[in-house]
């Protein structure tokens, strides 16, 4: 079984990836994991003004402290996850990386660092399952 794990860096992803650390047995006998982070893109001229090497460190620096405790976690249960890093609407983004990577299930948070974090559901998460036509597992 193919899993993509969407992570952000909240404690509600974090609670994803063990989720999935904890029961891994429920996905099949020796499933293959990746963790995917997708960074909202910077608006255009603030981007030109930083440069593309500063740009690409600020993306790099995001995507390294958004996988820092999901690996570290995956590190200690002794599971090998396949980190991911994509730029853009990330409801969108990992929807169409988990039908076009052919994954079997997305496991995600149900909130992530949104301003509206006090819906029953995050905006990523519900983008994710209106636009998925992957199964989804919402950890809380």
């Amino acid at each position: 079984m193919k899993v993509l794990i969407a992570v952000d860096g909240s404690a509600y992803a974090n609670r994803a990836v063990r989720y999935v650390l904890q029961h891994m047995t429920r996905f099949g006998r020796k499933p293959e994991l990746a963790m995917v982070f997708v960074d909202v893109p910077l608006p255009p001229h603030i981007a030109r003004a930083l440069g593309s090497s500063n740009v690409d460190r600020y993306y790099q620096r995001n995507a390294a402290k958004a996988f820092r405790a999901p690996l570290a976690a995956a590190k200690k249960a002794g599971v090998a996850i396949e980190p991911v890093t994509m730029v853009g609407s990330p409801g969108q983004a990992i929807a169409q990386l988990a039908q076009r990577g052919r994954y079997d299930l997305v496991v995600m948070g149900s909130h992530g660092h949104g301003a509206l974090r006090g819906l029953l559901l995050g905006s990523v998460t519900t983008k994710v399952l209106a636009q998925s036509r992957v199964p989804v597992l919402i950890v809380r």
